[in-house]
């Protein structure tokens, strides 16, 4: 059992090396990187909105918030925008990540590049309906479930670009 381990090491170690030091490894790196203070102020925004600000929130329930806090009922709205705000963007800043390392890797116009790819992503999560309503975005694809088709837009869009 322990000399298939060790061969197993000896032959994954050095493919894992290898890959880590790929374009792609590196372009992925650096977008998930960006997209990290995104996900994790919206993370920290719901668990706030769900755990304090909810009268079934588990915080709530114990220190009966909603009984003694003013204005509990509001106090709401600025975590739930801010969570919508963060969460359902991550996607575009990933594609405009993703375009952007892409296109500096092969010295080209970095910031055209990923504002290209912001706007492309943006345009494919656009739901067209009639003429007479407002058209609104499909946030599967521009939120945190998005994000791998965004890093596809991404690198497609600087693949282009050089």
């Amino acid at each position: 059992m322990w000399l298939d381990e060790q061969r197993l090491i000896q032959r994954l170690v050095p493919r894992l090396l290898r890959f880590r030091q790929t374009n792609f490894y590196r372009i992925i790196q650096r977008t998930l990187m960006l997209t990290f203070p995104f996900i994790l102020i919206g993370t920290f925004s719901q668990i706030i909105q769900l755990t304090v600000l909810t009268k079934t929130g588990f915080i709530a329930s114990i220190f009966h918030l909603s009984k003694w806090v003013p204005y509990y009922r509001y106090l709401h709205y600025p975590f739930d925008s801010l969570t919508t705000l963060t969460l359902n963007g991550v996607a575009v800043v990933a594609a405009f990540g993703a375009a952007k390392y892409h296109a500096k890797l092969n010295q080209r116009d970095d910031q055209l590049a990923g504002l290209t790819a912001a706007i492309a992503l943006l345009i494919v999560a656009y739901q067209y309906t009639n003429q007479n309503q407002i058209g609104v975005f499909n946030t599967l694809l521009i939120g945190t479930n998005g994000l791998t088709g965004a890093l596809i837009v991404g690198g497609l869009t600087g693949l282009l670009f050089k």
